[in-house]
């Protein structure tokens, strides 16, 4: 039934084969193509974020106990606590700049509720 030659087909069909083929082929070519492109792109923006942390990293040396100096960061007002919540470095403007209730639980302060009045 449905067991036609190719021979028989028609003209008009072996072109519509042809083209949904023809079609199919560059779609696939133009989609891989188009990937890989991207994905090498994105792949060497990764590697190069992470040679630029790597620097950064290399720069401070966590592991030495040296402390960070102001050189070391790129922003103007910073300051460095320990997981107890001691300074251990800041910049001159830190304590201007940054008051110690912007961030929770420096200076006491903590994120919740604000406690009962009593």
């Amino acid at each position: 039934m449905f067991s036609k030659s190719a021979a028989s087909w028609s003209m008009g069909r072996r072109m519509a084969v042809w083209y949904a083929a023809s079609a199919a082929v560059l779609l696939l070519v133009g989609t891989t193509t188009l990937y890989l492109a991207v994905a090498s792109a994105l792949e060497a923006e990764g590697d190069e974020l992470l040679d630029d942390a790597a620097v950064s990293l290399d720069k401070l040396k966590p592991g030495s106990g040296g402390r960070p100096t102001r050189d070391d960061w790129p922003g103007d007002d910073y300051r460095v606590r320990t997981a107890t919540g001691e300074v251990i470095a800041s910049s001159p403007e830190a304590d201007d700049r940054l008051p110690p209730g912007l961030v929770a639980g420096a200076g006491g302060s903590t994120i919740g509720p604000p406690p009962a009045a009593g």
